[in-house]
């Protein structure tokens, strides 16, 4: 299995550029893939993320409208994309390929017969189950790694398809199992796989590298979880009905239920306990979360940012914000001098 990159506490992948292809964001050709810690970063991701959901409803055609893909694609270009997909995945069942046959320890150069794989996601990453087809045979090599003719496998073979689940509340489905031919759905993050080629390429195992390089996040869903995102910290943070603090609560949590807990061991041999994600979007969730319970996520009160500060007591997001206010309260405590302010600005100025 490739290896996969796994997130809470530790990296994500992300690509030094990144462009709109086919309404997708993807790498730009020639972009260079590292790894970074976003825990490390010295400002959480969520902070700017939400300011781009208001983009959300403003969303037609993104290659023409660069006032919402530039500040996207600068997002991008400092943390990667969310892994909206890695979110979204449950199964994955590819299109069964040829291979050499394997008995008893030693391989059959001359005989190939189908081998399928599907892809199951487990608690920290994802798991392979392979099944032959040792009854269906061929012995002509140029098959080799090619994909196998339906009418070449057992009736009971299952087609390629992909098992998913709607972001929370992106739709009425409200989070319900689906399962879809691969051609549907999971084709739309692959925007250079060919149209003929959607059912039987050979998609690499979800966050790894590999499939990092060829995965594109749809510029709709990539605004629609930070609008998820937003909307659940606004609920939280400033609630304006009975329900809402639950309800963000309750979307946050899904927002961070990709996550889990496993235990690594350290090079003194001792174990430590560590969160692991497959999305980056489950993972600033999380931050979300710990800031929130910390009490280090505050309100602005002037303009009604949310920003990030170590003091309990913090009010302002900014010296500017902090300013106004004060020029604010000073004009209601006195209005005689705001009232002879406006007499004197409206008064003809003299030659």
């Amino acid at each position: 299995m490739a290896e996969q990159v796994q997130i809470a506490d530790g990296k994500w992948l992300r690509f030094s550029r990144y462009e709109v292809r086919d309404a997708c964001i993807a790498p730009a050709p020639g972009a260079k893939a590292t790894l970074y810690d976003p825990w490390s970063m010295r400002d959480r991701p969520y902070e700017t993320l939400i300011a781009l959901a208001a983009s959300r409803r403003q969303l037609r055609m993104p290659s023409q409208q660069p006032e919402i893909v530039g500040p996207l694609l600068d997002w991008c270009n400092r943390h990667g994309v969310l892994g909206t997909l890695m979110h979204r995945a449950v199964a994955l069942t590819l299109a069964p390929r040829w291979v050499r046959l394997e008995l008893a320890d030693k391989v059959q150069r001359d005989i190939f017969v189908p081998q399928q794989d599907t892809l199951l996601k487990v608690p920290g990453g994802w798991t392979t189950r392979t099944t032959e087809y040792q009854l269906c045979i061929s012995k002509d090599p140029s098959q080799l790694g090619q994909p196998v003719a339906k009418d070449a496998l057992p009736s009971d073979a299952p087609a390629p398809s992909a098992m998913l689940t709607d972001l929370p509340d992106i739709s009425s489905a409200g989070g319900l199992l689906k399962q879809e031919p691969l051609n549907k759905t999971w084709a739309r993050y692959f925007p250079d796989v060919p149209a003929w080629e959607r059912m039987t390429y050979d998609y690499p195992t979800p966050s790894s590298r590999e499939f990092f390089a060829v995965y594109g996040e749809p510029v709709h869903e990539f605004l629609e979880a930070a609008w998820l995102m937003a909307d659940a910290l606004d609920a939280i943070t400033n609630p304006q009905t009975k329900y809402a603090f639950a309800e963000g609560v309750s979307r946050l949590t899904r927002l961070a239920g990709q996550t889990s807990a496993t235990i690594e061991q350290q090079p003194d041999g001792s174990l430590r306990q560590r969160w692991v994600s497959g999305s980056l979007l489950s993972s600033i969730a999380l931050m979300a979360m710990e800031d929130l319970a910390t009490d280090r996520l505050h309100r602005c009160a002037t303009c009604d940012r949310l920003f990030l500060s170590s003091a309990h007591q913090a009010e302002y997001c900014s010296p500017t914000c902090r300013h106004t206010a004060q020029k604010r309260r000073f004009r209601q405590k006195y209005p005689q001098y705001e009232r002879t302010a406006r007499k004197r600005r409206a008064e003809p100025k003299q030659e």
